[in-house]
């Protein structure tokens, strides 16, 4: 192999490497992009369930003083649909199971099912 072809040779390799690297360099932004937006997600989720944890008092059931879920949620129903707005039904009805319930689904021999259909 002479000289010219030689470097002709290591000048397409050189070409062919800047081209891989480019294209992973351009992956890797794309999904340190896509991260960021989850973790941006992610972080918004949780100040939001933060807020709506430090706005509504936990649910006790109490049926001789009247307190019922539907009267509690009543309640805070517009904070939870306007403070919780960008949180989807699903995260809702988790943040009300895991947050405001707590441990007192049974409570005073309240054993009926809690329906979520509200939210």
């Amino acid at each position: 192999m002479d000289t010219a072809t030689l470097k002709m040779f290591l000048a397409q390799q050189q070409e062919a490497h800047k081209e891989q690297l480019l294209f992973l360099q351009q992956q890797q932004e794309k999904l340190l992009e896509t991260i960021l937006k989850k973790i941006g997600t992610q972080s918004d989720h949780t100040n939001t369930i933060n807020s709506l944890n430090g706005r509504i008092s936990t649910f006790i059931y109490n049926s001789e003083d009247g307190e019922t879920f539907d009267r509690w949620y009543g309640r805070y129903e517009d904070v939870i649909k306007v403070d919780g707005a960008q949180l989807d039904d699903a995260s809702k009805a988790r943040f009300l199971v895991t947050n405001v319930f707590k441990d007192v689904l049974i409570v005073n021999g309240y054993n009926k099912n809690v329906s979520m259909n509200k939210l």
